[in-house]
């Protein structure tokens, strides 16, 4: 049976129609029933989950006692037990379910039904404390169960290692890690429903709120569940471009500052460019290139990303250009004479006798 280590018995949830306040303040209860309606169903399911870790480590307890209870093992096992049994003491959800009851009248809490519908009542300043206060302190005992939780964790990942009861081990870790997650969402509730709790309290008894702090002073300090790392500012030069240059369709612009040629020297510059042979030959080629690249894209069967560059030499040597047939070529060609026959075989001249003699 569980145990409630806060016994304290909360005050009677006494409500006053919402016909006394202030119409101003309406918006703020409007938004704080639509989020405890969607955050309590997600407390609900956290803390169904604890209970069922919290049975098995409770069966594996009892069983294992006898055996390992002298054991440092053992009473790291009874720590995490001891935590996660004042953690299901607390009652949170059915605090903030009553809260949330308190706004629709006392037929609220026998009647389902009229939560579905429009808030009639709002609680009372003593209530609205008492709930803050019950946060507070569910908020300082997750804090010290996840810290605990994460250490219990550590010692029995080193434990593993000696191999000793390497099964009872691993379940332990298995049960510690579980907590130390369903302890984590439970965290993020608490603070969130911290912060709208005090925003309506905020609204509804301004005259009240000094009496009450908020869960982010200095004294209760708050973790950040990720810490986000700064964004490390990287100093940018900045280069001047003229105004009439087109950075877009220039890939290879310089980042330095222009050249400032002469007419002159440009003039000079491009004439020895245009008598390097190296330059003739890249101008042929490019014109092939783009030639060979239009006829087969106008007939669909050629693709541009795989289109590679190539030189003259082997446009001469891998590409035949058909010619078409004029009338008449058939006879000059006829008429010209073949260099081939023009080259005769030289005879092969007939050794006589000396030569076979001397070689």
């Amino acid at each position: 049976m569980t145990r409630n280590f806060h016994s304290r018995s909360p005050p009677k949830f006494d409500f006053l129609p919402r016909t006394a306040l202030n119409p101003t303040s309406c918006d703020a209860v409007n938004i704080f029933l639509k989020l405890v309606k969607t955050k309590l169903k997600r407390a609900q399911l956290v803390h169904a989950l604890h209970a069922d870790e919290m049975a098995v480590l409770e069966r594996l307890f009892y069983k294992g006692k006898n055996q390992h209870r002298s054991s440092l093992f053992w009473q790291r096992v009874s720590e995490m037990r001891r935590y996660g049994h004042r953690l299901q003491g607390i009652t949170m959800c059915a605090t903030i379910e009553a809260l949330r009851a308190s706004f629709y009248g006392e037929e609220s809490v026998v009647i389902a039904k009229r939560l579905k519908g429009a808030w009639t009542h709002y609680p009372s300043s003593t209530c609205m404390a008492y709930v803050l206060n019950q946060l507070h302190v569910c908020h300082l005992l997750v804090e010290k169960s996840r810290d605990r939780l994460q250490d219990i964790y550590r010692f029995f990942t080193l434990i593993m290692q000696d191999g000793a009861f390497i099964q009872l081990t691993l379940t332990m870790i298995a049960i510690a890690s579980r907590l130390h997650q369903l302890v984590t969402d439970a965290r993020e509730f608490v603070i969130s429903m911290h912060n709208d709790c005090y925003r309506v309290f905020q609204a509804l008894h301004p005259n009240q709120i000094h009496k009450i702090k908020p869960l982010t002073v200095s004294g209760v300090p708050l973790p950040s569940p990720e810490i986000a790392l700064p964004a490390i500012a990287t100093a940018v030069q900045p280069f001047d471009t003229p105004d009439d240059e087109d950075i877009g369709q220039c890939a290879g612009l310089s980042r330095g500052s222009p050249l400032q040629l002469n007419v002159s020297e440009e003039i000079e510059a491009m004439a020895v460019i245009i008598q390097d042979p190296l330059f003739t030959i890249f101008a042929e080629s490019k014109t092939v290139h783009e030639t060979v690249t239009s006829l087969d894209a106008s007939h669909g069967s050629l693709k541009i990303d795989q289109v590679t560059d190539f030189t003259t030499s082997s446009v001469s040597s891998g590409i035949t250009v058909k010619k078409r047939k004029v009338p008449g070529d058939d006879e000059k060609l006829k008429a010209i004479p073949n260099q081939s026959d023009k080259v005769k075989k030289a005879k092969k001249k007939k050794k006589d006798e000396i030569d076979d003699i001397f070689g």
